[in-house]
């Protein structure tokens, strides 16, 4: 999985055809569709894919309980039911937020994704960057964007 996510944060920094702009320049994530224009006719597929990878991970270790069976049941939960809610329609970002903070916990803190989500920074801020940083073998840190 690690080796996906580098390939796309490395997208997120590659400069758009004919201009200085970087991918990441695009827009935020909460533009959706709006993010393709004349600057970036490809500009949804270029940012949606590559840094909404980078959210489903963060949620994922935010959601991840180390040291017990089965670390990853309340995401897999999580996903199950967002695949049996939204199957068929669009997930938008408020239902996103809707789903998850009924599985959040009071120590879990969503606004660092949610702001990091809806900025057109590659860089995460200090708490996304120790959720991303916890899931980096032997307890390295490795400053992911």
């Amino acid at each position: 999985m690690r080796v996906w996510l580098e390939r796309y944060r490395a997208k997120l920094e590659e400069k758009l055809p004919n201009s200085d702009l970087i991918v990441a320049d695009v827009g935020p994530l909460s533009l959706g569709s709006r993010l393709s224009s004349s600057k970036a006719p490809d500009g949804f597929e270029m940012v949606i894919y590559p840094k909404g990878s980078w959210i489903i991970h963060m949620i994922r270790e935010m959601l991840r309980q180390p040291g017990t069976k089965n670390p990853d049941a309340r995401f897999r939960a999580f996903l199950q039911k967002i695949y049996t809610k939204y199957s068929f329609r669009a997930l938008s970002t408020t239902d996103l937020q809707h789903e998850l903070d009924a599985v959040m916990t009071p120590a879990m803190d969503m606004m660092a994704i949610t702001r990091w989500s809806g900025s057109s920074r590659i860089g995460c801020e200090e708490r996304a960057c120790r959720i991303i940083e916890r899931s980096t073998p032997l307890g390295a840190r490795k400053k992911v964007f």
